[in-house]
C-alpha cells in the first residue's frame, strides 16, 4: 500500500519522562512499516489513541470525542494481566507497536486489512466442456521433467557468510517475520539501523550473546537486508630499534687495542 493511501491517526502523550516521550517518537520511525496508518504525535484537538502515565489523563485542548483507545504508562510491577491496557515502563518496542496495531484495528476495522486478491472470471461452461471432452479424446503425451542443475549463482545468493572484520547497518526495517516471537532481534535491529556496527560491538551494546548475534545477522544477510562493510585491519608499526645508553659523566670513551697499550705503557698523556 503506497504511503499516499495509509490513513492517518493521532497520538497524545501525557505525564511521561521525556525519555519515554522520545522513545516512543523514535519507536514510531523505526517500526512504520509494521503499521497500516500513519501516526502523528500531536498535543491538542482530537486524539485517536491517548497514552498517560499519571492516574488519570489531563484535560485535551479542543477535543470534541473521547480517545477510542487510551493507554496507561504503568512500572513494571504494577503491569499485571487485569490491566489490559497498561504498558510496562520502561517503554518497550514490541509492546509499544503491538498496542498501536491493535488501536488501529479498533479504529479502522476491516478497512485497514489488504484487499484481497481478485480471482480470474472462470470460462464459460460450453468451453469448459469442450475442453474437457477433448482432453479425454486425446491425451497429450507428457514428457517426463529433465532435472536442471541449478547454476552456482543461485547458491551463493541464498547463503551469507559473516566477514570477520566485518560491520553490519540494516538496509530497512526487518519484517516481522524475522521480529515476532524472537525476544532481542528488535533490539539488535535499533543498533544496527543507525550505523555499521561489528559483530562483537553488536553484542556488547546489546547485551545479547555472539551466537544470537550471528544467527540473527546471517538471517538479514540472507533476506538482503544488511549493508555490510569490512573494517582494515589495524597497522602494526616497527618498534623502533633499542638506543644506545649514554656514557656516564666523566666515563671515557672505549679507544681500541692501541689507546689500551699506549696507556698501560704511560704513553697517555691525556690520562
Amino acid at each position: 500500500m503506497p504511503d499516499s493511501a495509509r490513513p492517518e491517526l493521532t497520538l497524545l502523550i501525557q505525564n511521561v519522562p521525556d525519555t519515554e516521550r522520545t522513545k516512543a517518537a523514535a519507536f514510531l520511525r523505526v517500526g512504520s512499516d509494521r503499521l497500516e496508518c500513519d501516526w502523528a504525535l500531536v498535543s491538542s484537538g482530537d486524539v485517536d489513541v491517548l497514552l498517560h502515565g499519571g492516574d488519570g489523563p489531563d484535560t485535551i485542548p479542543g477535543l470534541l470525542d473521547e480517545p477510542v483507545a487510551t493507554l496507561r504508562l504503568v512500572d513494571a510491577s504494577e503491569n499485571t494481566p487485569a490491566k489490559r491496557n497498561a504498558l510496562a515502563r520502561p517503554l518497550q518496542f514490541e509492546d509499544f507497536m503491538n498496542a498501536l496495531a491493535a488501536a488501529e484495528g479498533k479504529i479502522m476495522g476491516p478497512a485497514v486489512k489488504m484487499a484481497p486478491t481478485p480471482v480470474p472470471p472462470r470460462a464459460p461452461v460450453a468451453v469448459a466442456a469442450l475442453v474437457a471432452v477433448a482432453a479425454v479424446a486425446a491425451p497429450i503425451a507428457v514428457a517426463a521433467p529433465v532435472a536442471v542443475k541449478a547454476p552456482a549463482v543461485a547458491v551463493q545468493a541464498t547463503s551469507f557468510m559473516l566477514e570477520s572484520r566485518g560491520a553490519y547497518r540494516l538496509r530497512r526495517w526487518p519484517p516481522s517475520r524475522l521480529l515476532l516471537g524472537h525476544r532481542y532481534h528488535a533490539r539488535l535491529s535499533g543498533f544496527m539501523s543507525v550505523r555499521h556496527v561489528g559483530l562483537d560491538e553488536l553484542a556488547r551494546l546489546s547485551n545479547v550473546s555472539i551466537a544470537d548475534c550471528q544467527s540473527f545477522l546471517v538471517a538479514l544477510g540472507t533476506e538482503g537486508l544488511l549493508d555490510v562493510k569490512v573494517v582494515p585491519a589495524p597497522v602494526s608499526l616497527p618498534s623502533p630499534p633499542p638506543r644506545a645508553a649514554a656514557p656516564c659523566p666523566g666515563q671515557r670513551p672505549e679507544i681500541g687495542l692501541f689507546g689500551k697499550l699506549r696507556r698501560r705503557l704511560g704513553l697517555d698523556a691525556s690520562k
